[in-house]
């Protein structure tokens, strides 16, 4: 930050004065990664007005994944495991396949759930995604029993598929999590290997509108490791006998 400082005072003389013109200027001589962040601070701040550069990277994809056959057989052990609890499969089985977050997960409602005699439909984005016939049962199990212990009693929540300990309240992501774990999967190494693989295959724009992922993160992740987005998924798709949905 010293650094800008010194550059606005020689350049400006203040950063209320500070424009646009100058910032790309100074930019087009080499990378300035803590620029984002001190321009942000400033129009937050009130002291210029709003300006622009680029967001330093974060890193790039955590290099840790599960390996294609590891993932389908954690999918299988789970949506074959006859003790495990609908809900908790149910949520395997979307973050191993299509590498949706518990924080997503748990935010579910019950309109976003439509069973029917052919399928098992779950709305995360804007498109209906059709799930695989495996985790169609645990789909419809967790969104028919919505029942949650609260105070000694139990109550049935109109609203969450997954609901919480208080009452009008979904689920904490966290407990979510643990329960995951529980069973085996690994939820962080189990999204990142469902998001490299679809993302290898889906455009970003299909990916984002079938589970709810940001478009700015679908592009990232498509971007990160090199995705043809001319490609579609139907090797993936067939491979869980899941029918492709109509966008």
């Amino acid at each position: 930050m010293r650094d800008a400082t010194a550059w606005v005072h020689g350049r400006s003389g203040s950063l209320a004065s500070l424009a646009q013109a100058d910032v790309d200027e100074w930019l087009a001589g080499g990378p300035r990664p803590f620029l984002h962040h001190f321009l942000t601070w400033a129009g937050r701040d009130g002291s210029s007005r709003r300006l622009a550069a680029p967001r330093p990277s974060s890193g790039g994809l955590n290099p840790q994944a599960l390996s294609d056959d590891e993932r389908w057989r954690l999918f299988a052990d789970v949506t074959s495991d006859a003790s495990i609890d609908p809900h908790t499969k149910f949520a395997a089985g979307l973050m191993l396949m299509f590498g949706v977050r518990a924080a997503k997960i748990v935010q579910l409602r019950a309109e976003d759930v439509a069973v029917t005699d052919q399928a098992v439909i779950v709305r995360l984005g804007t498109e209906p995604l059709v799930l695989p016939a495996e985790l169609a049962p645990a789909a419809a199990g967790a969104a028919s029993n919505r029942t949650a212990p609260r105070m000694f009693v139990e109550s049935i929540e109109q609203e969450w598929v997954y609901p919480g300990a208080r009452a009008g309240h979904h689920m904490a992501p966290d407990t979510l999590n643990s329960r995951l774990r529980a069973v085996g999967i690994p939820p962080r190494l189990a999204r990142t290997s469902a998001l490299i693989a679809l993302a290898q295959e889906l455009p970003p724009v299909v990916l984002s509108r079938l589970t709810g992922l940001d478009i700015s993160s679908a592009i990232a992740w498509s971007n990160a490791i090199g995705a043809n987005n001319n490609a579609y998924a139907t090797a993936v798709i067939e491979r869980v006998g899941m029918p492709l949905p109509t966008l």
